[in-house]
């Protein structure tokens, strides 16, 4: 039974863990590819960011544009609401950081 015709003899060059036998410059054309492959991706993504920055800084500037400030006598007074309850009224100056 282990001499049958049909089977296929064993391959020398693999390894234990599976995979073939590579020479050192097979290696190095495989590394060459993957960064290839990520320089690519990396371009593409930078397009892609690129056209879209527009759009993404449209929806995180959103909030701020819908968030009620008031021009309250001398300096501005920003409004802190939570649905349609007022957590607190805080008064900002010109050169004053919120906090």
């Amino acid at each position: 039974m282990a001499d049958e015709t049909g089977a296929e003899p064993l391959d020398v060059q693999e390894e234990e863990e599976g995979g073939p036998v590579k020479s050192f410059l097979e290696h190095l054309e495989d590394l060459r590819w993957v960064l290839i492959k990520s320089l690519a991706t990396a371009g593409v993504a930078m397009i892609i960011c690129f056209f879209g920055g527009n759009y993404v800084f449209k929806v995180l500037k959103w909030p701020l544009l819908r968030a009620p400030i008031d021009k309250g006598g001398k300096g501005q007074v920003v409004r802190i609401l939570l649905g349609t309850n007022q957590l607190g009224v805080f008064p900002v100056g010109t050169n004053e950081a919120l906090t």
